[in-house]
């Protein structure tokens, strides 16, 4: 991105390129860290996979196992901060949003059918992600061995499955050129989206 872009094209990038990392494995917004908050740790971030971005809501998804640690940093504190960082043009998006969890509803009960059988195997596990398996010596053995699960068998991890539904009200947009580092920023507020530049 270069050149005299106005704040309004900015922010049509920005939810092109997270709508195009829904769908494109190797688009570098495809694997953001996102960062909870945490009353024993202060604070923890995480790799997760985008998997919906919205502009009409402006809201992201993505998945996670029920069980999970930041499940219930979420549930005693529903604010997630997404980081987003494109190295071949050197733009970073700095995301904050408010969750809502859904596990047990229509819409986590839609997004598991699109869910691809693939990425069900983690729901299959027997402990929660995270917890000691109890032995030193060697890492579990893989769920499946030598083959792919089946749709049928794959349906046993539903109980565990989670969506974690982001509403976006902060985005902060952040170039690094050699010819000049340029930031914007844009907020919902009174239900609509304000922008202006700010300093680098």
């Amino acid at each position: 991105m270069t050149g005299g872009v106005s704040l309004q094209s900015i922010f049509a990038w920005v939810w092109n390129e997270l709508a195009r990392a829904t769908c494109e494995p190797q688009h570098p917004f495809r694997f953001p860290v996102i960062s909870t908050t945490s009353t024993s740790h202060g604070s923890n971030a995480r790799i997760v996979v985008l998997r919906r971005a919205e502009e009409l809501t402006h809201s992201l998804e993505f998945y996670t196992d029920l069980r999970s640690e930041k499940i219930g940093e979420l549930k005693s504190d529903p604010r997630i901060t997404w980081v987003f960082w494109d190295p071949s043009i050197q733009v970073q998006l700095r995301i904050r949003s408010t969750v809502t969890i859904h596990s047990d509803d229509p819409l986590a009960n839609d997004r598991w059918r699109t869910c691809p059988t693939s990425s069900r195997v983690i729901f299959l596990t027997d402990w929660a992600s995270g917890t000691s398996t109890g032995d030193e010596e060697s890492p579990p053995p893989p769920l499946w061995p030598g083959r792919m699960i089946t749709g049928e068998e794959s349906e046993r991890g539903r109980p565990h499955f989670a969506v974690v539904r982001c509403e976006l009200n902060y985005v902060d947009f952040y170039e690094i050129a050699a010819e000049g580092q340029r930031r914007a920023c844009f907020q919902w507020i009174n239900d609509r989206w304000s922008s202006g530049w700010m300093s680098p």
